[in-house]
This record gives structure tokens, sequence and C-alpha cells, in this order.
């Protein structure tokens, strides 16, 4: 009877050592998946810590050589009256091609779609792309010298179209029910006249938008980061 006993005995201890060794390899493996996941973790913030501090360098380089450049465009100036001029014109065809941001005077006009409580029946779209190439023309045709939609810089190459259910400036998306804002810089009273006159605000845009602007002195456009110059196909015509 006694052997029977101790065998129980044993058979009970290594049963009790069997459990505590496999509840000490569970937490084993707990802490090491923790540490693994820490040291993920780490790894992962470090990484961006390592891409942010890149970023900022990248940054900081495009913009020393731009002002090399503009140094060298002033400094190869001199007083030459004819390298003054060309230094104008190309100025001038940065500004006029969104290359450089411009502040000025002009207005800023705020486009809201309304409640549909409050727009008009079957309506779809608040917003098209009809009617901000209207809007862009009757500016353009009021001398406007710079506009952007949104802060989306427009130029002559910007294409203003419908895609993917949304409306698409130079790639970047404007939905059809959300606040649009135009900023012009030009003569206010020009601007304000075309606004003003009759039919040049499409009638879709005044039934089913709430539609404001306000003249201001400092209007800042940005510059336009998206387009590319460079022309694949045409050339300058040979002189004969």
């Amino acid at each position: 009877m006694k052997k029977v006993w101790g065998k129980i005995a044993i058979a009970f201890v290594f049963a009790v050592l069997g459990f505590l060794i496999t509840y000490q390899l569970k937490i084993s493996y707990k802490q090491t998946k923790n540490i693994d996941v820490t040291n993920e973790n780490a790894e992962i913030v470090k990484e961006n810590e390592v891409l942010e501090k890149q970023k900022k360098e990248y940054q900081n380089k495009l913009n020393e050589l731009q002002n090399k450049v503009n140094e060298y465009e002033k400094t190869t100036v001199g007083k030459n009256k004819y390298s003054k001029m060309m230094l104008e014109q190309l100025d001038s065809l940065k500004q006029q091609n969104g290359l450089v941001d411009l502040q000025g005077i002009g207005l800023v006009m705020y486009i809201t779609p309304k409640n549909s409580i409050f727009a008009s029946d079957n309506m779809e779209k608040p917003i098209s792309d009809e009617a901000l190439l209207k809007l862009v023309n009757e500016f353009y045709a009021a001398e406007a010298e710079a506009i952007s939609i949104n802060d989306i810089r427009i130029t002559s190459r910007t294409g203003i179209r419908v895609a993917s259910n949304a409306i698409r400036i130079n790639n970047e998306k404007i939905p059809f029910d959300k606040q649009v804002v135009i900023k012009v810089i030009g003569n206010q009273k020009v601007l304000e006249s075309a606004l003003s006159f009759p039919g040049n605000i499409p009638d879709t845009l005044s039934r089913n938008c709430d539609i404001k602007w306000e003249l201001k002195n400092d209007v800042v456009i940005k510059k336009d980061t998206t387009q590319e110059l460079e022309f694949k196909y045409a050339r300058p015509t040979k002189k004969e």
C-alpha cells in the first residue's frame, strides 16, 4: 500500500513539475512575442524618423539649388539692358506657367452647395466641371492674372473634367457636393463686374449653391507643383 501511495505521490510531483514547466514556457513565449512587437514598433519609429530627416534634407537641398539658380540668373544679368529684359521675360513666364507663388489684390469666391431641402429638385451635381470652366473663362476675360481653385493653380495646361465620380483638376479630386474656393488676382472692379453681369455665373450654381465673394488686398495663390513642362512632340518652327 505504501508503494502505491509512493507512486501516486511521485506521479503528482511530476504532474506539478510538468504544469510549472509548461506555464513557464508560455510566459517566456509571450514575453518574447511582446519583445518582438516592441522591437518591431521601435524599428518602424526609427525608420520614420530617418525618412523624415531625409525628407527635410532633400527639401533644404532643393531650396539651396533654387536659391543658386536665382542668384545665377541675377548675376548673369549685369548691367546689360538685353540681359535685364531676358530676366524680366523669364520671371513673367514663370508667373504665367504657375512656377512661382503669387500675391496681390483680387477677390476670393466661395461656392457652397445648399442643403437638399433648399436646392432645386432632382439635383445631382451642385457643382460641375462645366460651371467651373465657365467661371475660369469669365475671370480670364476680365483680365485675371492668376487663378486657383481649392488652392490648385490654374494655367494654360490645366485640365478641368469629370473622372471617377468627381471633378479632376491637375489630377486633384474635387467632390461635386463640397465647398469650392476660387482665388483670383486682378483688377477688383473688373473682376466683380464680371461676376455681377447677368449670365456669367451659371444657373446651376445659382440654383443649387450659395455664392459669395469678398474683395481682398492680399490674395495668395500658390505655385503649381504637379505639371510637367517638357514638350515631347512640339518643337519651334524653323525659320526659312
